[in-house]
């Protein structure tokens, strides 16, 4: 959530061994405010007001109410008994300190029963440790001495102390946020710190690189050979119309044994969606390597991993997943998608499913298969081109590829790439299209076994095609929005759902062998899984399998289910 590519040594410090270039490092301890008011504006009692009320000889209810009352300078503190509140004592912020008064108070000339020194700064300039400060420390398990020497380190912008104790001197570090208002205590890493991760290298991609992640959600990383291939989540500010770094990285190579930049790309640019959350897929087609990642602003963009050797990218092919009439509005409103979904690959053809964040809801999605051999020159390989009234070929756009209402459309493009595409299919025959034979937005990624093809969509619509032709075998209804994809294992496919269920199908295209017949209560028969098994609680991931173990998590538990051991009976 930092926005950062972190590497770690998976057995940490157990082996005895500080591994990575950057030797021990600081490891953040705690936080805390710079000043009482802060915590008091946010309605927080601080522990050192109330320990100052105790020193005072004032004993204090245990539950109490703080109430900001005139600006960010005047507090009221309150009591709760039964349904009545009782007002206690009035805290005033007056010469860098808060003072303690009587709940009747009312002006300057009132008597102060006593007064805390609200700031930490101009004591750790003064050389000294706050009392709150050593007390949270000592909460954590960090035993201080009762005045550690300060000194202020104009390099790092930090008071840096130690202490001496056990095996080895403790370092700690203190650094006051360039925000203000919060101070941020670290302590270095030793080999003694076998609970604390052995960081080999970092990339901090907002500070080193200038990306603006929006939402903080970042993709699934993947290797390929000593390359780490990695999705930044460059996106939108807050107000979703603006893209604040168009020119900082989207996609990038890094050495995975270092944190190298190999090199980066940015072509989606300015013409990001929303932002960029799909995680990229490898392969390597007749003999040419291929990373393929896909964009923010709906193209899927196929690279030579090695890059150009200067640092930028080698586009290979880059496909457009949207028609080009298809229109981007707010909130999911509009018909143009991005992509979530990482590209899946099956045989020697590359799957790319459409759709957009899911609090966005339901619309309309598509399904495509494409072959990412048809071109490797850095080609156009979508479905259409957009072009205007002279039949000059139009740029890409971010709201809207080509307007109608300009005389402009989406016509063939001769170097598509596409074998086939899955929006709408009138399953039944009778002419109309239903909600059952819809393909919606979706992120779940299609998993493919015996040119069978599964993959579920928001709308709860789970849907099963031939995975080279794109014909479609039935749809099953889950009745609940889907966000993971499916697992395929022993024979069974199983798809998980935001009501929290899990249900099961034979791995058949025949819809008859897929499913089972239901007999409903009027002597009506329908046909659904196998078996469907409630975990309680909504469920946005895929269900994953490990040593014959079945792991899910929900949104708020995580179960291991393992199948029943037979016990043989005794003769």
């Amino acid at each position: 959530n930092r926005g950062e590519v972190v590497c770690l040594d998976t057995k940490g410090f157990h082996d005895g061994e500080d591994d990575g270039p950057a030797k021990g490092g600081w490891q953040r301890l705690f936080s805390t405010p710079t000043t009482l008011r802060v915590s008091l504006n946010r309605r927080v009692f601080p522990r050192q007001l109330r320990e100052a009320f105790t020193e005072a000889g004032i004993t204090l209810p245990r539950s109490l109410w703080v109430n900001r009352e005139v600006g960010d300078s005047t507090w009221s503190l309150w009591h709760r008994v039964q349904k009545n509140r009782i007002f206690l004592y009035q805290l005033r912020y007056e010469d860098k300190q808060i003072r303690v008064f009587e709940p009747r108070a009312e002006s300057k000339n009132d008597k102060c029963l006593f007064a805390v020194d609200d700031e930490l700064i101009p004591k750790l300039k003064a050389g000294k440790l706050d009392d709150s400060l050593r007390e949270a420390f000592d909460k954590r398990g960090y035993k201080l001495p009762r005045q550690p020497e300060l000194a202020w380190n104009e390099k790092q912008q930090a008071w840096l102390f130690s202490v001496a104790g056990g095996e080895a001197r403790r370092r700690y570090r203190l650094v006051e946020s360039k925000l203000g208002g919060k101070l941020n205590v670290y302590f270095e890493l030793t080999l003694l710190d076998k609970d604390e991760a052995d960081v080999v290298w970092k990339l901090d991609m907002i500070g080193q690189l200038g990306v603006f992640p929006h939402n903080m959600s970042n993709c699934s990383m993947i290797t390929a050979g000593e390359m780490l291939l990695v999705c930044t989540s460059n996106g939108v500010d807050t107000t979703h119309k603006v893209i604040p770094a168009p020119e900082a990285p989207s996609f990038m190579a890094l050495d995975r044994r270092t944190g190298k930049v190999l090199w980066t790309d940015n072509s989606p640019g300015k013409n990001i969606l929303h932002a960029q959350w799909g995680s990229p897929s490898y392969a390597v087609f007749d003999g040419q390597a291929q990373v393929i990642f896909p964009g923010g602003d709906g193209w899927v963009y196929s690279f030579d991993p090695r890059g150009d050797g200067k640092g930028g990218s080698k586009l290979l092919w880059k496909f457009d997943g949207n028609p080009k009439t298809s229109k981007w509005e707010l909130e999911g409103r509009g018909t143009r998608n991005s992509i979530i979904a990482f590209p899946a690959i099956y045989d020697g053809l590359v799957y790319i499913v459409m759709g957009q964040d899911p609090s966005h809801g339901e619309g309309e999605g598509r399904l495509w298969c494409i072959d990412p051999t048809k071109r490797t020159d850095g080609s156009d390989i979508s479905y259409e081109l957009a072009i205007d009234l002279d039949k000059n070929v139009i740029p890409p756009r971010r709201d809207q590829a080509a307007d109608p209402a300009k005389g402009e459309r989406g016509v063939p493009n001769p170097n598509s790439a596409v074998v086939w595409h899955y929006s709408i299919f009138d399953q039944d025959g009778d002419g109309e299209i239903k909600f059952e034979e819809v393909f919606h937005r979706s992120m779940g990624i299609p998993v493919i076994k015996d040119d069978i093809l599964y993959t579920a969509d928001f709308a709860g619509l789970f849907h099963c095609l031939n995975a080279r032709t794109g014909k479609v075998y039935w749809t099953y209804d889950l009745l609940a929005s889907c966000w993971g994809s499916p697992l395929l294992v022993d024979g069974k496919v199983y798809i998980a759902d935001e009501d929290g269920d899990v249900a099961v199908f034979r791995h058949s295209a025949d819809p008859k062998v897929a499913m089972k017949e239901i007999i409903l209560k009027d002597g009506k028969i329908e046909w659904g899984p196998i078996e469907v098994s409630n975990m309680g609680a909504s469920i946005r991931m895929t269900p994953i399998v490990a040593n014959n173990v079945l792991y899910i998590a929900t949104r708020n538990m995580l179960y291991a289910i393992e199948a029943e051991k037979k016990v043989k009976a005794k003769p």
